[in-house]
């Protein structure tokens, strides 16, 4: 179906509902559980789902390049885990009436980390890149230090005091500031040993 003639002005005005907090429904090839079953699983065979939407945040998108002649644009997102690219690119064209699809994906950023941090595959002889800490990909989640005495209630599997919280993953350090584990913080004010390094001492 034929796109209609938009200028980037217009089709930036297109794309206006799709930012903020929306409500975004999953598309049918997705790792969505439909009574129990993937849901890209069901679409193979020939199903259609009525998937549910789901709350999302879409902190920023950005159009970078309108090609109108060929009814293709390049847009750039920031937002939150949960968010289908290809649902934005699907609810886009129906909204201006052509229908839309994904043609390629990139992303730039996760977790803390950027596009251009990332390694080239070494080749076949070549020494490996030097590892990166644990503590760089785990950054986003809280973080315990532990004095010398509480490494060894760690290391023991016991619990260690900290503020309450509700089922949140902690990232717990040695008093050197290398990383002991991943800890479980209880509503008791104790935070529960998950994972131990260096569990023999």
């Amino acid at each position: 179906q034929a796109w209609p003639s938009l200028d980037e002005a217009e089709l930036d005005a297109a794309l206006e509902p799709f930012r903020g907090a929306i409500e975004q429904r999953p598309p049918q090839v997705s790792a969505v559980h439909v009574d129990g079953e993937r849901a890209h699983a069901r679409a193979r065979r020939g199903e259609a789902m009525d998937l549910p939407p789901r709350a999302i945040t879409v902190h920023r998108l950005k159009l970078l390049h309108w090609d109108a002649a060929h009814g293709q644009l390049s847009i750039e997102v920031h937002c939150s885990a949960g968010t289908y690219i290809r649902s934005i690119a699907r609810d886009l064209g129906a909204s201006i009436g052509c229908g839309g699809c994904l043609a390629s994906l990139r992303r730039t950023q996760a977790l803390g980390f950027h596009a251009h941090q990332a390694h080239p595959l070494p080749e076949r002889d070549a020494p490996p890149p030097d590892p990166l800490s644990p503590l760089l990909a785990l950054g986003a989640l809280p973080r315990r230090d532990l004095s010398e005495a509480e490494e060894i209630d760690w290391r023991c599997g016991r619990r260690i005091a900290m503020d309450p919280g509700a089922g949140e993953a902690v990232v717990v350090c040695n008093a050197d500031g290398s990383m002991a584990g991943i800890g479980h913080r209880e509503h008791e004010g104790l935070l529960r040993p998950k994972v131990v390094f260096d569990a023999a001492g």
